[in-house]
Order: C-alpha cells, then sequence, then structure tokens
C-alpha cells in the first residue's frame, strides 16, 4: 500500500504552486502521490501543473470552483496512502518533513495525527519558529484547537470523514478542530 497521500487543493496559484510542487518533489521520504485538485482555477495553474514531471502526481479538476472544503473532500475521495498530508499550494515543505512526521507516526502507532512547527516569511520579516515565537500559537496548538502542516492516519480520518458525512462548507481551520477533538492522540515534531 502507498504510504502518503498529499493533497494540495489550489485555486489561481499559477504564479506560486511550483515552488509548493519543488518541495514536495524533494522530500527525502519518497513513497507518496501527490494529488493536485484543481479548484477552477482561471489562470495557467493547470499549465504550470502539467509542466512538472513526476509520475506520482495526479491532477484533478473541478470545473466549478466548490471552495477549499470541496477540493479537501475531492482529494480525499482519491487518496491511496495509510496516511493522508495536507499541503497549501503556497506552502513551502523542508526536504526532511515527511520523513520525520513518518518516522513519528511510526515510532508512535498510539498517535492518530501529527503536525509541525512552521517558518514564516513575510517580505523582509522571517519567524523561524511560529510556535516558539507565538505564545498565543504554542497554546492553542497545545489545546489542539489549531492545527497545520497536517499528517492524519486513515484510521484518524476515518473517525471524522467517514464516507457518510460531508464535510463541505466547513474551513480547513475548523475541520481540523474538529478532527482534533475527536482524535485525543496528536503529536508534534519540531
Amino acid at each position: 500500500m502507498l504510504k502518503v497521500s498529499i493533497i494540495m487543493p489550489a485555486y489561481n496559484r499559477g504564479y506560486i504552486i511550483s515552488e509548493a510542487l519543488r518541495g514536495v518533489s524533494e522530500q527525502t521520504f519518497r513513497d507518496f502521490e501527490l494529488i493536485v485538485v484543481d479548484d477552477g482555477s482561471t489562470d495557467d495553474t493547470a499549465i504550470v501543473v502539467e509542466h512538472f514531471s513526476d509520475a506520482r502526481l495526479r491532477y484533478v479538476r473541478h470545473e466549478k470552483n466548490k471552495g477549499c472544503s470541496g477540493a479537501y473532500n475531492t482529494g480525499l475521495r482519491h487518496a491511496q496512502g495509510e496516511f493522508v498530508a495536507f499541503l497549501d499550494s503556497d506552502d513551502l515543505w523542508k526536504p526532511r518533513k515527511l520523513e520525520k512526521d513518518i518516522d513519528f507516526l511510526e515510532r508512535h502507532a498510539e498517535a492518530d495525527a501529527v503536525f509541525t512547527d512552521l517558518e514564516k516569511q513575510d517580505g523582509s520579516r522571517h519567524v523561524p519558529s511560529f510556535m516558539r515565537e507565538s505564545p498565543c500559537m504554542f497554546s492553542l496548538l497545545s489545546r489542539k484547537k489549531w492545527l497545520r502542516e497536517v499528517i492524519f492516519t486513515q484510521r484518524g480520518i476515518s473517525c471524522y470523514a467517514s464516507p457518510n458525512i460531508s464535510v463541505s462548507g466547513i474551513s480547513t481551520r475548523r475541520l481540523l478542530s474538529c478532527v482534533s477533538r475527536r482524535m485525543p492522540r496528536i503529536g508534534c515534531t519540531l
């Protein structure tokens, strides 16, 4: 079985999506599929994705924009991996991100999900550790109210998003918050 399904929703991201795609292709952990869900883009997103040559990439296009939650649902329906990772099309993963997260999940079979710290580059301002430099963010994460860069086990996804439950219309933030309340076992790799 494939280890990780990475779901990347995109809407009019032709100007930046190649950086996110490159970040995924440079992962040291190689057993993954990348599902890019184009949510009805009207720019050159499709052309940029099609020029990215990686056999692990699958491109799925919505003819009409369904919103971020619709794109995530589509990605989840196509996912074949044991683990499911979410990546925004304007984010960039460090090369060992999947390796560290999967290693954690394999060493902690009781965990349903794992999340990582994030760096933020905003023009000339660089925040090397968003969690460490933001007491509010650390507090929220430690209470599992807000999760970013999350990888779920299929068991974790199933406990909230079973085939009979639609998450349509729920923001990513709210979905992750709901999932985290139902899953007491979440780890963090820094």
